[in-house]
């Protein structure tokens, strides 16, 4: 575990303000968990200034609030975030300069502006992960979840996004269930995870309900990276 001095805020920065309005008004219970707690600054530097700048840089934590959106998401949102984590680090990491940030930030939206039905197959998240990814890589914007007017790719070259847009359009192969974790040296074997219906044995949605905390588990992992 790592320990970074941080600055608590007792306030809401202004251009955090669409973010608790969206919550409010689309998901009040959640808003209610999360409109008191803290964010927090923490010394990072940007990158985009001059070495002289990095001992004067600071980025927002939102540790916080992930963990209580994390906490809070369903069966089907938890395997989303395993089956778009799993494909980036498969087809992404190494051959694009996407961040695994864009697993989150997109998983986080579609789980917002998308009603994901518990019955959904995996397949059929994984096909609706990818063309929310390729219409946004089109565009080469991709919204911060949780920071107004902010695009989280910005800084990444047309050339990159349209190599990550052409990988996802055709060289995904949903068939191959081995999928790398964060050191891309131990291997998960999704197979198991497959459309529940009402025939399913409980030993059956255990195993399903078990593999979705080990990729949440990892996903979480990765978060603190």
């Amino acid at each position: 575990m790592d320990y970074v001095p941080a600055l608590k805020l007792n306030f809401w920065p202004t251009n955090m303000q669409p973010f608790l309005n969206r919550l409010k008004n689309h998901r009040p219970l959640l808003y209610e968990k999360i409109k008191n707690t803290h964010m927090h600054l923490v010394p990072k530097w940007s990158r985009l200034t001059s070495l002289s700048n990095q001992e004067f840089e600071f980025r927002y934590s939102l540790s916080e609030i992930e963990v209580i959106l994390a906490e809070n998401r369903n069966m089907r949102a938890k395997c989303l975030n395993g089956i778009a984590r799993s494909i980036y680090y498969k087809y992404l990491y190494r051959s694009t300069e996407l961040t695994s940030y864009t697993v989150k930030t997109t998983a986080l939206w579609m789980c917002e502006t998308f009603e994901i039905d518990e019955k959904v197959s995996n397949d059929e998240l994984a096909y609706k992960w990818i063309d929310f990814m390729c219409n946004h890589l089109e565009m080469g914007y991709c919204p911060h979840y949780f920071v107004e007017n902010l695009n989280i790719w910005q800084h990444h070259e047309r050339e990159d996004l349209n190599k990550a847009l052409d990988i996802l359009r055709s060289k995904i192969d949903l068939n191959d269930r081995t999928i790398p974790t964060n050191d891309c040296s131990r291997y998960f074997d999704i197979s198991p995870l497959k459309l529940l219906d009402e025939e399913q044995s409980d030993s059956e949605e255990q195993t399903i309900e078990n593999l979705s905390k080990t990729f949440d588990e990892d996903y979480k992992e990765f978060q603190r990276q």
